[in-house]
């Protein structure tokens, strides 16, 4: 097979940004913004070194997500392909499992009802779905839509939970914050006895983006153009093994090395703590919280006490928006997952891909299926399981698929393995518990 120089990467660091600020995008709407939350709101900060943990995970499954997408030109989800095609009932499955089920859109309407009204508004679930659908089949380049929009979500969000950070902050407890950090929690270290283990499986899962979109990291390279992406149809070359295209591959491995941590982990682990540390803060007991995301709500009433209408107002419109984001992102990332599989016919299967995600949606919720945290919870634990998959698939990949001057070192094969290992014994751990 011919081959070619592997390309300089000459993109600014700013220029360069994309993949990694898409990914926080998808996972600020679940697990930072609503079961880091609740976990915390109802156990204490003594769980949050598992969000240390989980995020950590999934910033190195995205650089070699990337490390494949790079060298090969080619998405992850091609390269499981190539692997076996029977990957495709998997990723078709594993993906409409853990996120088929439209939580992200019943979240969201549930704190834009409560802007206005006590009570939610029974259309709005329905109204966000067809707006998702809208945004990703009526024109073209969804990507790019996609990474503008959190260009100007990301920052204000995260701006926004600063400054409520910084005016309800208290010494005493991001003390105990920090504690947390080191499993040190109220009365109990590491594990609280009372806690529902789907639901940290779940907030496990979600701590940065989660399950299958993690395979979007691969789109987004190719779409930013980095690595052998930038000769465009790269399917009948390789990249030479020279020392020249080495150093030229290291230096675009740092920047994506870089990326990941700075945006995708060290923005979503801040989200994560800030927005954990607002719980204790503004309810003090975790009385009444029930399994729901009622205890928004209540963040919310209290910040109205203190700042007023637009208080409360900001912080559900941004819970909101950030909800949305991530089933937008799920209808993308199963739509680009259909594409590879189909592989003719690109755009009427990506389109076709969105609108049946939003048909099966509005089903669930005809059904009456509509109790945000379970839905989230339900897709999360599924998530687990479809991450252990790809930790072992990229493994096998970039270990026997890649030229060898590509290859991850052998450091970086054993951690990807115990990656793998950890999220299968806990989604097993998590469906004995629930089925004893």
């Amino acid at each position: 097979m011919p081959v070619k120089e592997f390309p300089k990467h000459n993109t600014s660091f700013f220029a360069g940004l994309g993949a990694s600020l898409v990914a926080i995008g998808l996972g600020i709407g679940s697990g930072e913004f609503i079961l880091w939350p609740y976990l915390s709101a109802k156990h204490g900060f003594g769980i949050l070194w598992a969000a240390v943990v989980g995020i950590a995970f999934q910033v190195f499954l995205n650089i070699e997500i990337q490390r494949y997408a790079a060298v090969t030109g080619k998405s992850a989800v091609a390269g499981f392909l190539k692997v076996s095609r029977l990957f495709s009932f998997w990723l078709l499955f594993s993906t409409l499992a853990g996120f088929g089920w439209p939580g992200f859109a019943s979240s969201s309407s549930f704190l834009l009802s409560h802007i206005y009204s006590d009570k939610p508004f029974v259309w709005l679930p329905y109204v966000l779905l067809i707006a998702a659908v809208l945004l990703l089949v009526v024109g073209r380049n969804a990507y790019a839509r996609i990474e503008r929009f959190f260009r100007y979500v990301l920052p204000l969000s995260f701006a926004f939970v600063f400054f409520l950070v910084w005016y309800y902050f208290d010494a005493g407890v991001f003390q105990d914050l920090l504690k947390g950090l080191l499993g040190q929690g109220n009365g109990y270290f590491w594990l609280p006895k009372n806690i529902d283990i789907a639901v940290l499986l779940g907030a496990f899962a979600y701590a940065g983006s989660g399950g299958n979109l993690l395979l979007g990291q691969g789109y987004y390279i190719l779409a930013k153009k980095h690595g052998m992406a930038s000769y465009g149809d790269t399917a009948n070359h390789l990249p030479a093994e020279t020392d020249k295209s080495a150093r030229h591959f290291n230096g675009l491995r740092r920047f994506i090395i870089i990326e990941n941590i700075l945006v995708f982990g060290a923005m979503g682990l801040v989200t994560i703590l800030g927005l954990s540390y607002l719980g204790p803060v503004l309810l003090g007991t975790a009385e009444g919280l029930g399994n729901n995301l009622q205890f928004l709500v209540l963040e919310a009433n209290k910040i109205a006490l203190d700042l007023g209408w637009w208080g409360r107002s900001a912080f559900l419109l941004s819970g909101a928006v950030a909800l949305f984001s991530v089933q937008l992102g799920v209808f993308d990332t199963l739509g680009r997952i259909s594409t590879d599989i189909a592989s003719t016919k690109k755009e009427f299967w990506y389109k076709a891909s969105i609108i049946f995600q939003g048909v099966f949606g509005v089903a669930v919720f005809a059904l009456g299926i509509r109790e945000p945290l379970w839905l989230i919870t339900i897709g999360a634990v599924c998530n687990a399981l479809a991450m252990a998959v790809i930790s072992f698939a990229v493994l096998w990949m970039n270990s026997t698929h890649l030229p060898k001057l590509y290859r991850p070192k052998i450091w970086e094969q054993i951690f990807l393995f115990l990656v793998g290992s950890i999220y299968t014994v806990f989604f097993i751990v998590t469906v004995v518990t629930k089925l004893s």
